[in-house]
């Protein structure tokens, strides 16, 4: 909850500080170049003060021969970690799907384009302030129920923004999308902490501590996920005729179709992808007193190792 509060506030000031860095450098192109390399400076420096400041507890070295390849098939082999993988992935398309087509609902449904910030900042904003929330609650109901309601209280607020949407003033979005907050700050803690349950049910169960493995499979179907929801998103939006402002010289109008097509990626559309997440998670196998017993099974192993 802690590390991703703070993520919250990053995605805030990474996002609030853009555009006024591009005005300051002289507007585009100059200015977007500026602000890349400002941009690419401070994540450089935020890598090399964690590289430089975290401390690691070296352990006895590893002298078993790890063959990279039989350890992602056997570890995606095991049901806990092959759920709550499917299960990220399709919310994280379902929400790079929205990502990438939300300006353009308030670029040409709204015609308000510069309102476009506002409705991320409600998005956000309802994230920062509900993660210690979730935190607590997940502590009552368990992680995965608090992750699907979450999830599910994203979909039902994308869906009624389709049908509401284009009939109510804009204000509705920012309530909208205050909602969907509300609900999208699961997708920012839940999943990070079912993976270590998953390390430690691997280790309960094998013997073999393989966090590398774990995490780096997690983070490039996370990447996979954002990928093709935006490639998904123009996939649809091409396929209904959209006219993409950047080929044209003048402020496109766009076609029935294409305005159909923006209200189904903002709305049905990444639904259909959290309702598919939700039914996933539902199978994952690790609750409260089985994680109880991975760990007497964890300490037995310990004892194992530690007897001479």
């Amino acid at each position: 909850g802690y590390r991703m509060s703070f993520a919250v506030v990053g995605t805030f000031i990474g996002a609030g500080a853009t555009l006024p860095l591009v005005e300051l450098f002289g507007g585009s192109p100059t200015g977007w170049t500026i602000t890349a390399a400002v941009m690419g400076g401070v994540m450089a420096l935020a890598t090399f003060i964690t590289v430089f400041t975290i401390k690691e507890t070296v352990g006895e070295p590893v002298t078993e021969n790890v063959k990279l390849i039989k350890s992602y098939f056997e570890v995606i082999r095991q049901k806990p970690f092959f759920v709550i993988f499917i299960t990220y992935a399709l919310h994280i398309t379902g929400i790079a799907v929205v990502q990438a087509t939300l300006l353009y609902y308030f670029q040409f449904i709204y015609n308000q384009p510069g309102l476009f910030t506002f409705a991320l900042m409600a998005l956000l904003g309802a994230v920062l302030l509900f993660i210690p929330l979730w935190v607590r609650i997940s502590r009552s109901i368990g992680k995965v129920r608090a992750y699907n309601i979450g999830m599910a209280l994203f979909a039902v607020a994308v869906v009624a923004f389709f049908f509401l949407g284009p009939r109510l003033p804009v204000w509705y979005a920012f309530l909208t999308f205050a909602v969907a907050g509300i609900g999208y700050a699961t997708n920012y803690v839940m999943p990070w902490s079912l993976i270590p349950d998953v390390v430690e049910y691997d280790f309960a169960q094998n013997g073999k501590r393989r966090e590398g493995i774990f995490y780096g499979m997690w983070t490039f179907f996370s990447k996979l996920g954002s990928a093709f929801g935006a490639g998904l998103a123009g996939w649809v939006l091409g396929g209904m005729s959209f006219i993409e402002p950047g080929r044209v010289d003048f402020e496109p109008v766009q076609p029935a179709s294409a305005i159909l097509g923006i209200r189904l990626l903002t709305g049905p559309i990444p639904a259909l992808f959290f309702v598919a997440g939700i039914i996933t998670l539902t199978f994952y196998p690790i609750t409260k007193e089985v994680y109880a017993d991975l760990m007497k099974k964890i300490e037995a192993r310990k004892g194992e190792v530690a007897a001479p």
